[in-house]
């Protein structure tokens, strides 16, 4: 696993990715990586992230992709958390190691993992080739509908992005 990130002003974003929209606050850096695994097998990520306020359903998580629009990752149930029930292009967010809902609180003093699935070859996934998987994401919020982070983006931190894969 080769993985970066880099912190990201909306406008650099939107300079750099295609569907990027004018309401989307970010809340981490932009996680970067490629990685190799078994093939047309779903596979999860984490990072790290810290800072955060409102809610969880307040936050977004979005593919970045610079040649077709961008993609949401859709929010999952617990129990589309369990690695025989992964979805492509699915996300949730763990507060030392529990599952929190979409209605949970965030605190701006806890440090969460953001998990994330994608599916080798997947609409998720970057890379054609068979095995493996590149993928641009970050972390944050539509601002007409959250007030999580602070207004110039730097209201949160993110650092590693670790695999681990299905099977």
């Amino acid at each position: 696993l080769n993985s970066d990130s880099t912190s990201k002003s909306l406008q650099q974003l939107k300079d750099e990715y295609q569907g990027v929209s004018d309401d989307f606050q970010p809340y981490s850096e932009v996680v970067s990586f490629t990685a190799t695994g078994a093939g047309n097998e779903i596979h999860e990520f984490t990072f790290d992230t810290s800072g955060l306020s409102g809610s969880v359903s307040d936050l977004l998580l979005l593919k970045l992709k610079d040649s077709e629009n961008s993609l949401e990752f859709f929010y999952a149930l617990e129990d589309e958390t369990i690695p025989d029930s992964y979805l492509d292009g699915t996300w949730w967010l763990m507060d030392s190691g529990i599952y929190q809902d979409r209605s949970a609180t965030l605190d701006v003093e806890k440090q969460y993992t953001i998990h994330f699935t994608i599916q080798d070859n997947g609409d998720y996934d970057l890379d054609d080739v068979e095995g493996v998987i590149k993928d641009p994401t970050v972390l944050g919020a539509s601002v007409e509908s959250t007030d999580t982070g602070t207004d110039d983006g730097g209201g949160s931190s993110s650092s590693g992005c670790f695999i681990s894969s299905l099977k």
